[in-house]
């Protein structure tokens, strides 16, 4: 059958509505494109199709970069030239803001791009001991794609793909019983960590410390400018930094009182290092906000994908808080907790996306929000 594609959803998927109003998602697709498809799978209001033939290609659709699209599990969008990823991935984050967290407009900032290429300092490769090969699962697979280079990650990071004697040793090392072993990488300049191994990380004017086993973003590009976004965006004496990780945000904010609050305490060693004029907390953020007592100016937020902990919402309400900075790598949990928030007598001044992930449909945004004077 052949469908004109709306546009481009959560999950990277394209939407096809016909006549009949079934809801067609269609992979590997573009706005506007007219494409042959085959019905894979029928569920009551939608349905999932095969791509077979593009029919009238988009303006924005170019040739794929990586020899391996399509069978490697890592990159969605090469097929989208970079504009176009951009415009599709604002339009993601403007619709689950409206159809999740019931905000039908936004003020949504230009987007920060960095570069399209080369720009991941930070991976997780997947080594084969029985073949001795390196590289990543395949797309919606458990199996390795041995891979000798990688578009996107950065050319110190790329060295391990193309002479992966580091990452065997690395494997053998950590003397897994599967035979197919995940390697953690982090990589600054010409250094790299492996194996848990700390590294030294220039950001703005200071030195960030952190390791291959621990959360640290992975746009080497883009961090500067997200760090110094988040620290324009403090007021007040008072900073909690929840969810604070390394401490990546805490090492800059200046106030009269940081708090660092990380649940993984091998996070926290490193965030003692990278900001020592903070107080931190080890433990769960829910049961601290629980025993928080004084009025916190400004909450900095940067969660897991799943969001916030429960009723976290209502415990940051409740310290008086003027201004909140929410950090986020998925939109749809993004939208659900600032529409909570909203409820709770917040304002959302302004949302802003940093293309940390260019060739997948991944995004990073950062809403802002405010509740009295926060000038």
């Amino acid at each position: 059958m052949r469908v004109r594609i709306e546009k481009v959803i959560q999950g990277g998927e394209g939407l096809a509505v016909p006549e009949d109003g079934r809801r067609i998602f269609v992979p590997a697709v573009l706005p506007g494109e007219l494409v042959e498809v085959a019905l894979v799978e029928s569920k009551s209001g939608f349905s999932r199709a095969e791509l077979l033939e593009i029919l009238e290609p988009s303006p924005a659709r170019i040739g794929e970069r990586c020899p391996y699209w399509g069978v490697c599990g890592g990159c969605d969008f090469q097929y989208a030239d970079h504009a176009e990823q951009i415009r599709i991935k604002e339009g993601i984050i403007r619709e689950n803001f409206a159809r999740i967290g019931k905000i039908d407009e936004i003020n949504l900032l230009p987007t920060e791009v960095g570069k399209p290429w080369e720009y991941r300092c930070r991976s997780r490769f997947h080594v084969d001991l029985r073949s001795r090969k390196a590289g990543f699962l395949g797309r919606n697979t458990n199996n390795l794609v041995p891979i000798d280079s990688c578009p996107v990650l950065t050319p110190k990071l790329n060295s391990l793909l193309k002479e992966p004697d580091l990452l065997i040793e690395s494997a053998y090392r950590l003397q897994q019983k599967n035979p197919l072993v995940e390697v953690g990488a982090l990589a600054s300049g010409e250094r790299i960590s492996l194996l848990g191994r700390e590294i030294a990380l220039p950001v703005l004017d200071r030195t960030l410390y952190a390791s291959s086993e621990v959360f640290f973003q992975s746009n080497e590009v883009l961090l500067e400018p997200l760090v110094s976004y988040v620290q324009a965006h403090v007021v007040g004496d008072t900073v909690i930094d929840l969810y604070s990780g390394v401490g990546t945000f805490s090492a800059f904010v200046e106030a009269k009182r940081v708090i660092a609050v990380e649940r993984s305490k091998r996070c926290l060693a490193f965030a003692m290092k990278n900001a020592p004029h903070s107080d931190f907390y080890t433990g769960n953020v829910a049961n601290l906000a629980s025993v928080q007592k004084g009025r916190i100016d400004t909450v900095i937020v940067d969660p897991p994908r799943v969001g916030f902990d429960r009723n976290l919402h209502e415990k940051i309400a409740g310290w008086g808080t003027r201004r909140i900075i929410y950090v986020s790598c998925n939109s749809v949990t993004l939208a659900r907790d600032v529409g909570t928030l909203v409820s709770l007598g917040f304002t959302l001044d302004s949302v802003k996306q940093f293309d940390f992930y260019p060739q997948t449909f991944h995004h990073e945004a950062v809403a802002i929000l405010s509740k009295g004077d926060a000038d």
